[in-house]
């Protein structure tokens, strides 16, 4: 059996095509001249059981953001990954 072009590229094209993750800001601390911050981020997780009004969080990040102009630029990140890393465990 020959398999179908165009239904590959669609299943293709859908598992790509995931909604992106809520990621939440959980804190914020400023210097006292608000050109730098510190970010704490969590993304939401599925619950076992959903309920309503309860929500799962993980850590995702902690960033360092600089100021330019009226935006924030990220300097540096620290990921989950990065606080995992050489651990035996998550």
């Amino acid at each position: 059996m020959r398999p179908c072009p165009v239904l590959i590229c669609l299943l293709v094209a859908g598992c790509a095509m995931q909604p992106s993750p809520n990621i939440t800001t959980f804190g914020e601390v400023s210097d006292p001249a608000a050109d730098n911050r510190l970010v704490l981020r969590f993304i939401e997780r599925p619950l076992p059981k959903p309920q309503p009004d309860y929500k799962a969080y993980d850590f995702h990040s902690l960033v360092w953001e600089v100021r330019t102009g009226n935006t924030w630029a990220e300097k540096v990140a620290i990921t989950r990954e990065d606080f995992e890393r050489g651990a035996p465990r998550r």
